[in-house]
């Protein structure tokens, strides 16, 4: 703002995350989050005891018909989902709220609950790194679902492809839980 005039052009939103030497920013004109998460396959999650804190009903069925390889890449998934939504709205990770709200896949066959309503739109990208671990790349924004896009890297310092998994809509059962 200059002399008392405002400034019609929005002014960029900002996101970052960070996991194992690897940081992502995200720059855009609403508000977004990001979050990058990356899978060790050497590190085994017990993925349906951490999806009972952090999952609702539906993902929870969702990671229980998986087998245990798929159960830990699904509950990384779901978790950079999450992540990503938490710092789109700026409130931090929110754990009394956290298994109310389901991430369903828009191409999936996941069912919603009748009566629920989008709140947040999000992409999700997988790639393998040189050490091959997995790398789960989430982008969220709640005002509408994201365009085509995909991640740009600096292929001097990460040689990595990514590959889109899916596009996503966070579903609350009624809006007013979190009132």
């Amino acid at each position: 703002v200059e002399h008392g005039h405002k400034c019609d052009a929005p002014e960029p939103m900002l996101s970052l995350s960070h996991s194992s030497g690897m940081l992502v920013c995200v720059k855009a004109p609403v508000a977004v989050g990001v979050d990058i998460e990356v899978q060790k396959p050497s590190r085994f999650r017990d993925a349906l005891a951490i999806a009972e804190f952090v999952c609702s009903q539906a993902e929870r069925a969702w990671l229980a018909e998986l087998t245990p390889d798929a159960q830990q890449r699904g509950i990384l998934q779901l978790w950079c989902l999450k992540e990503a939504y938490f710092k789109c709205i700026g409130s931090g990770i929110n754990f009394s709220h956290i298994s109310e709200m389901s991430w369903s896949p828009v191409s999936g066959d996941c069912t919603v609950a009748e009566g629920a309503v989008t709140i947040a739109y999000a992409r999700l990208w997988r790639g393998v790194n040189s050490e091959g671990d997995n790398v789960y790349l989430a982008l969220c924004t709640q005002d509408r679902p994201l365009p085509a896009l995909s991640p740009h890297i600096d292929e001097e310092c990460l040689s990595l492809a990514w590959h889109e998994i899916a596009e996503w809509r966070l579903f609350l059962p009624d809006l007013t839980v979190l009132n």
